[in-house]
């Protein structure tokens, strides 16, 4: 619990987390792109990009979202 909260507190630190009903992204800085099959977010130094179908997003805090679909491919990069 305290490494959870460390992170949370941390806004360098970011946390991608598979959940039963989507994927849960915390710390983001910047969302690049979005559309039904992709959606690309900025992570500070690496860039997310998830491909799927029936993608949606809903943002839960300043810098924290939920998104939501099938998913079949994830990709982080560095910058």
């Amino acid at each position: 619990m305290l490494n959870n909260l460390k992170t949370y507190l941390n806004k360098e630190d970011y946390r991608l987390s598979i959940i039963p009903n989507g994927i849960h992204v915390l710390s983001y800085t910047k969302i690049l792109d979005i559309c039904d099959k992709t959606l690309k977010i900025n992570l500070g130094n690496k860039q997310i990009n998830l491909y799927g179908e029936n993608l949606t997003m809903s943002r839960l805090d300043k810098n924290e979202l939920l998104i939501k679909g099938k998913i079949n491919k994830i990709e982080i990069n560095e910058k």
